[in-house]
């Protein structure tokens, strides 16, 4: 490996020469990247070629490894970069839900806490055979139990790592989930209940135990029903363990002395932290109805899966179940029924519909038609409807909140100016009229945007005769309008909407009333601060600049530095908690195309008391959002000159440390 070592790093400085002296090759880091590329291969993929299956359960497993060429692997690593280890699995299909039974394994006991179960393994006796680069055949050690069906449907399953790190690159997998009939015939569909694209709408990339894990089928293998953590007898079945985790800190066991904690060695791992972003109610989030059983989740209706989350129910007394005890599954469909009309009963679908989706909810629709008198020193009048979903209108002076916002210039916030809408609407032939009594700026110049915020109290049956009052809030409005431009320009998209509810389901922050990050950023400007909340003994004031703010929200647990802020009622809200599922370096998760490559968008420089340095001009500012550490901030700060940043000349496309290079972005 040294040798192999040696020899790329020498072609390196050859190539990396060569690119220098000759003109028109590019600069010196793309034809460095491409080379390394081009040379090492990276990637890896597996493909099943075939299944057999001998009279005494022997299985035997064909199968080829490639790169992402096409070009098959070396496992060894001697004749392609990077060994790759392997695990190989059968397994039993218990039942008509597709539940797998790994047949590797035995049963183990805990001497100190008594607790006992099956442990599933991988086959630890097989033998692997190379029949030519890339082409191999796995005869697994452990057989198809005695008296198998050969009619009937097994689950065969592998992992393939890939290890790149000797050549500053990372560990990359691929997972086979395959069924086979020994006979031949053609196998059952697999347990198909949440997909891996679906874990991937948060997570980025699946992969677990160290990153071999990437498939959801590939972890049912061996989190199988009835398997217990060992040190704390706590169910880690697939079903069971997944609901706790993301139910985390909505756990009624998360306010006792025993929270869901998992123990592996010296390490324990606690999850009565974990805040799922759309909340635990919302089933839908990642039970999606593209799958092949997308009723699953509403028909099995048991004990062990409904205690997972409700956690303080005692099914034998039947505390917390209304007083019902339940000595087996046989009757809990006899209640909780399928298909039953309505919000809020006690089918699984309506006990589990998320407040803001109940079906007695008529929505709040505010659509901004048009904004007139907008030159500077003028009041500004808003043209706008408001509806239900279905059209009918609204009288805004039914409302406890609703305002209009007005902030500007679109190249970067400096002017929020937010006016009451409620008393001051007049309707005017087919629409309401509101003008401010604020003017535009003076000063202004560019384009501004108007926005809007509302919300009303509704009574909302929430079942089990239980009515409570409930904020209906209305999604914002965005509309661009100029000031003295000849036609409005529009403020750029860094994110969307849409990128945040893959992973938060309905983003709805400030009481609900805020759900879209175009209109987030009219407050959280590069020259907002939280001082309008802080007492005196709090101060300096915190940037809330929006840039700023979220990569820190987002990087969390992940911080050097402390970042608290204070929010409404005086009240500090610190994020060094939060874990981010996804991956952090890549930014492409939250950004639209390539809106996070520098030079920055916007011309304003944050104020931050609390950092190395302040003023922060823009590109430094959304770098330093994650990057809190002092080398960092001292980077950034020796390449800031009176005439601006300089973070492209490194940064930018195409250079060597471009963002999306040191970032691995593909």
């Amino acid at each position: 490996m040294k040798r192999l070592k040696l020899i790329i790093m020498a072609m390196g400085i050859l190539l990396g020469t060569i690119a220098m002296a000759s003109p028109g090759k590019g600069t010196k880091d793309v034809e460095e990247k491409d080379w390394r590329i081009s040379f090492i291969r990276p990637g890896i993929h597996a493909e099943v070629l075939d299944i057999q299956v001998e009279s005494d359960g022997t299985v035997q497993f064909t199968f080829r490894l490639v790169d992402d060429f096409g070009g098959g692997l070396d496992v060894n690593g001697f004749q392609t970069p990077g060994p790759i280890s392997t695990g190989f699995f059968l397994s039993e299909i218990s039942d008509d839900r597709g539940t797998f039974r790994t047949i590797h394994g035995e049963v183990e006991s805990d001497p100190d806490s008594g607790f006992s179960s099956f442990q599933p393994d991988r086959d630890r006796t097989g033998q692997l055979e190379t029949l030519d680069r890339g082409h191999y055949r796995y005869t697994f050690g452990d057989k198809l139990p005695q008296g198998f069906d050969p009619d009937r449907t097994y689950g065969l399953a592998a992992y393939f790592r890939r290890d790149l790190r000797d050549f500053d690159m990372d560990r990359v997998a691929d997972n086979i989930v395959q069924g086979f009939v020994p006979s031949g015939g053609e196998p059952s569909p697999l347990r198909d209940v949440v997909r891996t694209d679906t874990c991937n709408n948060c997570h980025t990339d699946l992969a677990f135990h160290g990153g071999t894990r990437k498939e959801v089928n590939m972890c049912s293998m061996c989190h199988q029903p009835g398997v217990l953590d060992l040190e704390t007898g706590i169910p880690i079945s697939m079903e069971v363990m997944i609901h706790k985790i993301h139910a985390g800190h909505e756990l009624p066991s998360s306010q006792t002395d025993h929270p869901y904690q998992i123990i592996r060695g010296s390490r324990t791992y606690d999850y009565s932290h974990v805040v799922f972003p759309p909340g635990i109610s919302d089933c839908s989030a990642c039970h999606k109805p593209d799958v092949a059983t997308p009723d699953s989740y509403l028909t099995t209706v048991t004990r062990e899966l409904c205690g997972s989350c409700h956690d303080d129910i005692n099914f034998d007394t039947g505390e917390g179940h209304f007083g019902l005890p339940q000595a087996d599954d046989s009757s809990c469909t006899n209640c909780h029924t399928q298909g039953e009309e309505g919000h809020y009963n006690i089918s699984v679908a309506g006990a589990h519909t998320p407040q803001y989706r109940a079906a007695d909810l008529e929505g709040i629709v505010i659509d901004i038609l048009d904004v007139v008198d907008t030159a500077p020193g003028q009041n500004p009048t808003v043209h706008y409807t408001l509806t239900t979903n279905n059209g009918t209108n609204i009288d805004p002076a039914s409302f406890p909140f609703f305002n209009f916002v007005m902030a500007g210039p679109n190249t970067d916030y400096m002017y929020t100016i937010s006016n009451r809408a409620v008393e001051a609407s007049i309707w005017v032939n087919d629409h309401y009229e509101f003008t401010f009594s604020d003017v535009v700026p003076l000063e202004a110049s560019g384009s501004f945007t108007m926005g809007a915020e509302a919300f009303r109290m509704v009574e909302l049956n929430i079942g089990q005769g239980e009515v409570i009052s409930y904020r209906e809030t209305a999604e914002n409005p965005v509309f661009y309008f100029a000031v003295t431009d000849a036609a409005p320009i529009a403020r750029r998209t860094i994110v969307s909407d849409a990128k945040c509810e893959q992973c938060h389901g309905n983003l709805a922050l400030h009481g609900t009333i805020r759900h879209e990050p175009s209109y987030c950023v009219t407050c959280h400007t590069p020259v907002a601060d939280d001082s309008i909340v802080r007492t005196e003994e709090t101060m300096p004031a915190r940037s809330i600049d929006f840039k700023f703010m979220i990569h820190r929200i987002h990087k969390g647990a992940d911080l050097l530095e402390d970042y608290t802020i204070i929010g409404h009622g005086s009240r500090e809200v610190n994020y060094n908690h939060v874990v981010f599922p996804g991956i952090l370096n890549n930014c492409t998760v939250c950004h639209e195309g390539d809106s996070y490559m520098p030079p920055a968008k916007g011309n304003v420089s944050t104020i931050e008391a609390y950092e190395f340095f302040s003023p922060i001009p823009p590109t430094s500012a959304a770098c330093l959002g994650c990057h809190d550490s002092i080398d960092a901030a001292s980077h950034a700060y020796t390449n800031i000159a009176p005439q601006g940043e300089s973070c492209e000349t490194c940064h930018g496309p195409g250079k060597e440390f471009a963002v999306d290079v040191v970032h691995g972005i593909p």
